[in-house]
């Protein structure tokens, strides 16, 4: 799958990212997870 496929999976943009490996065929991808609100009143 490439990179690109993925993120059209989500409107989240990465936080950090990198490409692994001798041809960099490997990537890893960092996402932050949206939390709930603090305070609820």
């Amino acid at each position: 799958m490439k990179v690109s496929e993925l993120l059209m999976l989500t409107e989240e943009k990465p936080l950090i990212g990198n490409r692994y490996g001798k041809r960099s065929q490997s990537h890893w991808l960092v996402f932050m997870k949206p939390g709930r609100e603090a305070h609820s009143e």
